[in-house]
């Protein structure tokens, strides 16, 4: 996260804050496919590269979110746009680590349940979430850039 904060502010000063921002959410999508695929084997570079790939995205993703949420309003309210911004993303972070946590055990007691060791059915849980977080990410992305394009005919 470190690392795609640092970036966050040459990328939004050549690219845009908004563009920054989907910068961002395609790191993050694709960080965490990457996370999604990894195996019981998976090798410690393989780790290593998903986690700094999906860092880096949330770390770009949180300044770039940041700066257009403040940009937005006036002088006069950018303290609320910044309260604003950490309330969304605490609420953000607590939802999702209870849904995915919830959506991990479901998958996995379903997989012990048809008869796979509790750590095959762990892996494929973590997999499973993870990918389908990962294509949730990307399409909600996908249909945020068509509406925007649509909307600026």
């Amino acid at each position: 996260m470190l690392l795609g904060s640092a970036l966050a502010v040459p990328i939004a000063r050549i690219a845009g804050a908004r563009m920054a921002v989907v910068l961002g959410g395609v790191l993050v999508s694709a960080g965490g496919l990457a996370i999604g695929l990894w195996s019981s084997s998976a090798t410690l570079l393989q780790i290593l590269l998903s986690l700094l790939l999906h860092g880096a995205g949330l770390g770009l993703f949180q300044v770039a979110y940041t700066d257009v949420v403040v940009a937005t309003l006036p002088r006069h309210a950018r303290g609320v746009a910044g309260s604003l911004t950490m309330v969304t993303r605490t609420v953000g972070v607590v939802t999702a680590a209870t849904a995915l946590t919830s959506a991990m055990a479901f998958v996995e007691r379903g997989r012990i349940a048809a008869g796979e060791t509790a750590t095959t059915a762990f892996v494929a849980a973590f997999g499973s979430v993870f990918l389908a977080c990962s294509g949730i990410l990307a399409a909600l992305f996908a249909i945020g850039c068509l509406w925007r394009l649509w909307h600026a005919r």
